[in-house]
């Protein structure tokens, strides 16, 4: 049994469509015309379609910051450090922009991370979510794994679990 776990961002229908619509008139543009605007174009749909997120794998003690094009996943694995000391679950906002033609408006939404914890204060964030269940099943597996201890920062004070 594999036991990796990941998250990828989630993208609005509108940024995937605008920018899956500027990939193809890009690619177009470069193989009938050959115009490098087709390349100015294909690199800011690339920027529109792309999603960031991050993998764990508990076997191989290794993760990986992901970047996500069309469900083809790109990133380089990296070691988990030795000396990881908790995990924290922790709640705090996310802020997006949404912009109109003559006005924009910024949504904060609550989201609960996980992050590793090593070496005093370097931390890797390994996942996040809007479900509170999620994460502490997600946190609750992690730590049986590593061997490490949990702490709850999503209430005041925080406690360890």
């Amino acid at each position: 049994m594999k036991r990796t776990i990941k998250f990828i961002e989630k993208a609005t229908f509108s940024k995937q469509l605008i920018g899956s619509s500027m990939i193809l008139f890009a690619v177009v543009t470069l193989f009938i015309y050959f115009y490098l605007y087709g390349l100015f174009i294909l690199a800011i749909g690339l920027i529109l379609v792309h999603r960031k997120g991050a993998e764990i794998d508990l076997d191989k003690k290794q993760y990986r910051e992901l970047l996500s094009i069309y469900g083809f996943l790109f990133g380089l694995w990296e070691k988990l450090p030795e000396n990881i000391k908790y995990l924290s679950v922790f709640k705090t906002k996310e802020n997006k922009r949404y912009r109109g033609f003559t006005a924009s408006a910024t949504v904060a939404n609550e989201i609960i991370k996980l992050l590793l914890f090593y070496n005093k204060n370097n931390r890797i964030e390994i996942y996040k979510t809007t479900d509170l269940d999620d994460a502490f099943n997600n946190a609750k597996f992690i730590s049986d794994e590593l061997n490490i201890k949990i702490l709850d920062a999503t209430i005041k004070p925080s406690k360890w679990l």
